[in-house]
């Protein structure tokens, strides 16, 4: 009787997996694998035995410990750049075409030096009045742009 009540309960999903289910045990046991099957649900429900215990390690050396500069606070000699012979005499490399680096003047000598490549190339001469009036214009925008482009485009 409660079986029935139960099964009144459930839905047709329900009903049709349990079908399914008393199928593949009837499958299973005309094969003679019935007692197999409980068995590997008896394997798959022991307890997992514990894992071992790694060893302690040694305590290290906190001299050997390696520490960051910029998080102590000490600044790097010659922006942290050493050579093969652990020499940091020599400045540090600066891409000459890193606009975000560049002091004001630095940006607009390299705009100036950019605009006058641009002039000496052979299209430019094909230009009219307007374009070039837009070329000459381009001192004015070019190294805000540049500036903002190189601090956050990436």
């Amino acid at each position: 009787v409660a079986a029935d009540v139960m099964t009144e309960e459930l839905s047709e999903y329900e009903l049709a997996r349990l079908e399914t289910i008393r199928k593949n045990q009837l499958a299973f046991e005309s094969m003679g694998l019935g007692d197999a099957v409980a068995g590997l649900r008896a394997a798959a429900s022991r307890p997992k035995l514990p894992k071992a215990r790694s060893k302690p390690r040694p305590a290290a050396d906190p001299s050997a410990r390696r520490s960051s500069r910029r998080l102590s606070g000490e600044a790097a000699a010659n922006g942290g750049l050493v050579d093969s012979d652990g020499e940091t005499d020599h400045p540090a490399y600066r891409d000459p075409n890193d606009v975000s680096a560049m002091t004001a003047p630095e940006l607009k000598a390299w705009c100036d030096a950019l605009r006058a490549d641009v002039l000496r190339m052979a299209w430019v001469e094909r230009l009219g009045e307007e374009e070039m009036r837009r070329l000459d214009g381009a001192q004015e925008w070019l190294p805000p742009l540049l500036i903002f482009s190189s601090r956050f485009c990436g």
